[in-house]
């Protein structure tokens, strides 16, 4: 604990850009209820984790909620209609 003290990180907490950043945990809630979830486990080494907290952070939103707009991304071309 003693190696932490007298650091600084240079980690600023992000201002929400918008509206719409304010409202992201009110969006994620409503999706959740609406949408049965499959939890995923996955390893990450501590620098990409620490990277994907700060992205998460910046963009005001959950790491969870990074992985689920990320992973949604990267599929679109998958996508079946339901």
């Amino acid at each position: 604990m003693a190696e932490h003290q007298g650091k600084k990180s240079g980690f600023q907490i992000p201002t929400l850009k918008s509206e719409a950043d304010a409202n992201w945990f009110e969006k994620a809630s409503s999706r959740r209820s609406t949408e049965k979830l499959i939890r995923v486990t996955v390893d990450l080494d501590p620098e990409l984790h620490r990277r994907l907290k700060i992205k998460a952070a910046m963009e005001g939103k959950s790491i969870a909620s990074l992985i689920r707009d990320w992973t949604d991304q990267k599929t679109q071309e998958l996508k079946t209609n339901k």
